[in-house]
């Protein structure tokens, strides 16, 4: 079985270093974007099982960039990373779908990679069982 890919998504490029750092090593292969254009030429070129997206980038918020994922990735697990848990968007991408976690920035390793096995494996389990039938 190939490993898991993880899209992270980040304007701050030490978000995205720090990140790769936690991951790397694991049975996650990951992969970085700087925007949501960026992510989505990802997608175009690569098959991704989940996208980490950080909510607020000066090209476009990170429940934009999820919302386009649903309608076109829909098997993609959608995740959000914020220090804004408060922020009425991100309650709401919880609510109707757009996202299925949200991660609060920063974040505990132990916590986040438990987390992301945890996203991984429940899609995983999922598309076995689809299958199966």
């Amino acid at each position: 079985m190939r490993k898991a890919t993880i899209l992270i998504v980040d304007d701050e490029r030490a978000i995205l270093s720090a990140l790769q750092r936690a991951l790397r090593g694991r049975e996650f292969t990951v992969v970085t974007a700087e925007d949501g254009q960026a992510a989505l030429e990802i997608f175009a070129r690569e098959p991704v099982d989940l996208i980490v997206s950080d909510m607020r980038m000066p090209k476009g918020n990170g429940c934009e960039l999820l919302r386009i994922v649903k309608k076109q990735y829909p098997a993609t697990l959608r995740v959000i990373m914020s220090g804004y848990f408060e922020d009425e968007e991100v309650v709401k991408a919880l609510h109707d779908g757009t996202c299925e976690a949200f991660l609060q920035k920063p974040w505990e390793r132990t916590s986040l990679l438990n987390s992301l096995r945890q996203l991984v494996g429940k899609s995983r389990n999922a598309l076995t069982g689809c299958r199966d039938t």
